[in-house]
């Protein structure tokens, strides 16, 4: 399965950014570094894989104000999405994090999110079948979740009657 990865980044400095870099490093061991595709960004940048698995985006000239004179506009963005090796087991851990440089000063770490790679996949039942021709969007939270998980569906702009019944089974 794809991955899709949001690394976010906010200058809380005292100054204007004029260049922010953000490297990362794959865990090769769960993922696949041939399949990395580069997505969208809150800036222009310019994106680099070097070594075994490093990633590394560039913001040049991107003039990110200090969140002191300009909170909204402060913060800046980057997707990436990565397939998984083949055949991680169940219980696989794969956890990222990314070092971002603001200009020249020491970088700052993100948070270490994970995924754990779970076993096969549950199925819910709605009380009203869907035509598959109507624009539906199925969202289910909070994710993570470990014992009662709410799914929304969202069909042709207006979310549907619950109508019952609906049975979550893990």
């Amino acid at each position: 399965d794809e991955l899709e990865y949001l690394i976010t980044f906010q200058n809380t400095g005292t100054d204007t950014a004029f260049k922010v870099v953000i490297v990362d490093t794959l865990d090769k061991t769960a993922l696949n570094p041939a399949t990395v595709m580069s997505g969208a960004g809150s800036h222009p940048y310019t994106f680099d894989i070097y070594g075994p698995g490093v990633l590394r985006w560039t913001f040049n000239n991107i003039q990110l104000p200090d969140s002191n004179v300009n909170e909204a506009a402060s913060h800046g963005f980057v997707k990436f999405k990565i397939k998984q090796q083949p055949g991680n087991p169940e219980g696989t851990v794969i956890q990222n994090e990314a070092y971002i440089y603001f200009d020249y000063n020491a970088p700052v770490l993100t948070g270490m999110p994970f995924v754990t790679i779970a076993g096969d996949p549950f199925t819910a039942s709605v009380g009203k079948p869907l035509n598959y021709r109507e624009n539906v969007l199925i969202t289910a939270y909070p994710n993570p979740f470990s014992e009662t998980v709410t799914i929304e569906v969202i069909s042709g702009g207006r979310r549907q009657e619950a109508g019952g019944p609906w049975r979550v089974e893990l």
